[in-house]
């Protein structure tokens, strides 16, 4: 029995260790599934594609990015390509496997797919997929074939269709009609352009190039390219009767490179400082109006902006051709209260009118105020003419020149935008920040004004400040403008309502002086069918003369005529003697007058 009891506890202590070791293995194996479920396993990253070449075409990074989604990149050849390579380069330390695709492809109109992966130790395979085709096969022109004449094709500029809010490129195609034809294709270096299926037959002798199938957009690059454009005259039978082709010259695509405020990259939350320095470097073509300072100016000065959300801050423009860069800077300092934007303008083009950019771009900041410890607002130096001999600062000058200009030189930065220009017309007012008067006290109503504003900044002392030039006038019409009035005293004021970029208000000030003799006001004469005598260059029978002065005219009768009187506009009177005389002497009024002579 003892034996017996023995053998038990033996085969039950095997039993007990066997249930063990299986419940630890049970355990060692959960144990992996619970660390799985508690940190998932990181994903892996994806195989790409460094380069792609697919027979001569060299594919960008966007078409292998499309032919990396499940869409797949299209590319159709033309007609006469009639097989192609793929040359697909993995990146550093991987393969490609075209598997039971091939690498080389006989095209066919019909689009055909390939589909490869790209493998990486430890990482997922990637999936590329390309769909391939080409362009109908024209049938070769008959040896028969005629010139079609007169075929002309502008150089490629941009236009503005109705379906887009951007420039597209375009050449405007004409030719002569040829007899018997029905109607017309257009190629784009050998491929039909002109949309049948959409349009229908293009029966008319002209066409753009923007509304074809071809979209030249797209192959705008780096670089110039040559791009044939062949006009073919058909019958109803679908026979060429005619063709000619002619050759233009793609441009290259232009966009924005870059933008640096303070030669520093945009950020969000930007904060600059004064004065603010916009730079904008371009790649491509020359910036619209390059060469015409004037246009230039105007152009880029309604297109390149930069606001504080209702004014419009005044800049100066400078372009570098060589380095393709425009340089806008603030004519003034920009207040440290106040919230700017800088805005490049739909529609800002290049020299091919062309867009940088397809929509308005805006780019927000904010400036720091200086670290400076600033005086109080005041000006240094208040020059007529900018003639330090005649500052008017602190001392009254006179015999001042009745057409003068003032410059204002301040000891800091100013917020142009608290300035408000005078305006124009007899119901006009004289603006405020700046103006002229000729009150000793108060604005006064009387006609002068200051006109032609130029803010810039300049450096002094190593210090940065405003200085203002305006052009001083007695009067400011719609089309012309009065010289001050002689002999008159006049103030320019500074008032409360200017403000330093750091937004601290000037105190009134006022800067005296005292013109010199009236200028003499010219008046138009002008004689129909005569002549002024003594004058020496055309027109003989026009000229400026103030009042008092005393001319000679005389008539030129047409041959077979003889004269007979003068007669003369409303604001003037002829005694009954010079009406008949010729020549006739004439002292000129304070009006322009037309004088014209009449024959028998």
């Amino acid at each position: 029995m003892e034996k017996y009891i023995k053998m038990f506890y033996f085969f039950s202590i095997i039993l007990l260790l066997s249930v063990f070791a299986c419940k630890h293995r049970n355990q060692s194996s959960d144990g992996g599934n619970n660390q799985g479920q508690d940190n998932p396993p990181i994903t892996k990253e994806t195989a790409k594609l460094k380069s792609l070449k697919i027979g001569d075409y060299n594919a960008t990074q966007d078409d292998i990015d499309k032919a990396g989604k499940p869409m797949g990149f299209d590319k159709k050849f033309p007609s006469s390509v009639s097989s192609v390579k793929i040359i697909a380069v993995p990146e550093d330390g991987g393969s490609v496997d075209f598997g039971t695709f091939s690498d080389t492809i006989n095209l066919t109109e019909n689009v055909q797919t390939v589909v490869f992966k790209v493998k990486k130790t430890g990482k997922n395979d990637g999936t590329y997929t390309l769909k391939l085709s080409k362009e109908k096969n024209v049938t070769p022109a008959d040896p028969k074939v005629q010139e079609l004449k007169n075929l002309q094709a502008t150089d490629f500029i941009g236009i503005l269709p109705l379906d887009v809010q951007y420039n597209v490129i375009n050449s405007d195609v004409t030719w002569e009609a040829f007899d018997g034809a029905t109607h017309y294709e257009v190629f784009i270096d050998d491929v039909i352009t002109n949309d049948v299926a959409q349009d229908g037959k293009l029966t008319k002798t002209k066409f753009r190039t923007a509304e074809g199938l071809i979209d030249l957009d797209e192959r705008m690059g780096e670089s110039e390219k040559p791009v044939k454009i062949t006009v073919k005259a058909l019958d109803d039978k679908e026979k060429v009767l005619a063709s000619s082709s002619v050759t233009k010259t793609l441009p290259k695509k232009s966009s924005i490179k870059s933008i640096t405020f303070n030669d520093k990259p945009y950020v969000e939350n930007l904060k600059i400082k004064n004065p603010l320095t916009i730079k904008i470097a371009f790649t491509g073509n020359k910036i619209r109006f390059t060469g015409d300072a004037s246009k230039f100016n105007a152009y880029v000065g309604n297109r390149l902006v930069i606001e504080d959300g209702t004014n419009k801050i005044s800049s100066s423009y400078s372009y570098d051709e060589n380095a393709n860069i425009i340089t806008i800077t603030s004519n003034s300092g920009l207040n440290t209260t106040a919230n700017y934007k800088f805005i490049i303008k739909q529609g800002f083009s290049d020299f091919f009118n062309m867009c940088y950019e397809e929509e308005e771009k805006s780019y927000s900041f904010k400036v720091e105020k200086s670290e400076q410890t600033l005086p109080a607002p005041d000006v240094l130096r208040v020059l007529i003419n900018d003639d330090p001999a005649l500052d008017i600062k602190d001392a009254e000058k006179t015999g001042i020149n009745v057409e003068s200009t003032v410059s204002i030189y301040f000891n800091q930065l100013i917020d142009t935008s608290t300035y408000t220009p005078a305006t124009e017309g007899d119901d006009g007012n004289k603006g405020s920040g700046i103006y002229i008067t000729t009150k000793e006290k108060n604005k006064g109503v009387d006609a002068s004004r200051l006109t032609k504003p130029d803010f810039k900044t300049i450096k002094e002392n190593g210090k940065d400040i405003t200085k203002a030039t305006f052009k001083m006038v007695g009067k400011l019409n719609f089309f012309s403008t009065d010289p001050l009035a002689g002999g008159t005293t006049y103030y320019i004021v500074i008032d409360e309502d200017l403000k330093t970029a750091n937004n601290v208000k000037f105190s009134e000030k006022r800067f005296k002086f005292q013109t010199g003799a009236e200028k003499p006001k010219l008046h138009k004469l002008e004689v129909k069918d005569g002549i002024i005598v003594g004058k020496s260059q055309a027109p003989y029978n026009q000229t400026n003369l103030k009042k008092g002065d005393v001319v000679k005219i005389q008539a030129v009768a047409p041959e077979g005529k003889t004269f007979v009187s003068w007669n003369i506009g409303e604001y003037g009177t002829l005694t009954e003697e010079q009406k008949t005389a010729n020549p006739m002497t004439f002292t000129m009024i304070d009006e322009d007058i037309y004088i014209w002579a009449t024959f028998k």
